[in-house]
């Protein structure tokens, strides 16, 4: 009997010290992380690197997760107020809706959806700009639209926001301090096997700043134009950055909410670049697609592969018989259907393929280049 005891003491005294001990990690867990949401984003996004990202070839990435900019878990964006919540629901009831989280270059997670395709301050942030600590963390989530108006116009400016989390009524105060970041209106580089040109953003000086650096690009390599940073031109920006890619006179339709209308592209000299690569993701879909029918209708290029993942503007490959033009994005949807997934198991169903994100696109620039390059080298011989 005094044995039973003894056990009885044992195990009762072994169960207090599981319930103090559940208690302390629960509270070391609480303080790292403020919400559980802001975990479950910790633990997605770690999925996200470890499996469909290469940390070596991925330094921009990673930069941009570790000082990260906007982060959003669920679709119904965790921070957002109640009304704004009631809207998406009333939004989630039309038919064909699609929605998700996208992944963005600089590491960032934004809600997405075919209604609502970017996020309200997504315009307001460009790669680079840098978000010091929230609470200690390196991984802040805020409420995007309060941010939006807390911080236009406001850089490196300290600011507190409130936000709350949908599963209670607490708030939280955060202090966020954005550091500004010297961006260059256009960016050259000359690679041993191909031209570069990064295009951030499209000012009254872009024209005048290609037109001179144009001259010194050989003819003879592969032109990789990068639009992802620059954000949607509309048609005029398109058609004179065209205008330095592709030469000759030719007509192109394209439609406006009037109906459709004809441009006429004239020049003196016939597409002076063997191959062009256009680097773009959903924001910049337009002035690539754009770019893309010019030179699809001049080199008369052929689509030789296409994938949506159900979001408009993903990606198209365009090769042109001795001309090829590489049509690329960089860009990572988990659909509605996949966020339970994500709280059980982290598993989205969808298929993920690495050559999307953005260090991939360069491996694929660089395969196909020397591919290319090998073939001539055939033909010379």
């Amino acid at each position: 009997m005094k044995y039973e005891k003894k056990i009885g003491i044992l195990i009762f005294c072994f169960f207090i010290f599981l319930l103090i001990l559940g208690a302390t990690l629960s509270r070391i867990l609480s303080d790292q992380y403020p919400y559980p949401e802001l975990k479950i984003f910790h633990q997605a996004f770690s999925l996200i690197l470890t499996k469909f990202v290469d940390p070596i070839d991925n330094e921009i990435l990673l930069e941009g997760a570790e000082k990260g900019l906007l982060y959003s878990l669920d679709p119904v964006n965790i921070f957002v107020p109640k009304e704004k919540v009631e809207k998406f629901e009333e939004w989630k009831k039309k038919p064909n809706y699609d929605c998700g989280i996208r992944l963005k270059r600089s590491g960032r997670f934004i809600y997405v959806s075919k209604i609502y395709p970017l996020s309200a301050a997504d315009g307001l942030f460009q790669m680079g700009d840098i978000i010091e600590e929230v609470n200690g963390l390196k991984y802040p989530i805020y409420d995007i639209w309060e941010l939006e108006l807390e911080m236009r116009g406001e850089v490196g400016k300290s600011v507190k926001i409130h936000f709350t989390s949908s599963e209670s009524d607490d708030s939280k105060e955060v202090v966020l301090k954005i550091k500004p970041y010297e961006i260059k209106n256009v960016e050259f580089d000359l690679k041993e096997n191909y031209s570069f040109i990064k295009i951030n953003e499209i000012t009254s000086e872009t024209p005048n700043i290609l037109k001179k650096e144009m001259k010194k690009i050989p003819k003879n390599l592969p032109l990789v134009i990068d639009l992802r940073a620059c954000g949607s031109l509309d048609y005029d920006s398109s058609y004179k950055l065209a205008d330095f890619f592709i030469k000759g006179s030719f007509s192109i339709i394209y439609k406006e909410a009037k109906g459709e209308k004809k441009r006429k592209i004239n020049d003196e000299e016939y597409f002076p670049f063997e191959e062009i690569y256009i680097l773009q993701d959903e924001e910049t879909f337009g002035s690539a697609e754009i770019l893309s029918l010019i030179l699809e209708k001049k080199g008369q290029a052929k689509t030789i592969g296409t994938s949506t993942y159900g979001y408009v503007g993903i990606p198209k490959i365009y090769v042109l018989s001795n001309k090829s033009i590489v049509y690329l994005t960089s860009t990572i949807l988990l659909f509605e259907d996949n966020t339970n997934l994500l709280k059980k198991g982290l598993k989205p169903s969808i298929e993920v393929k690495k050559s999307y994100f953005y260090s991939e696109t360069y491996k694929k620039i660089e395969e196909t280049l020397k591919e290319v390059i090998k073939e001539k080298k055939k033909k010379a011989a």
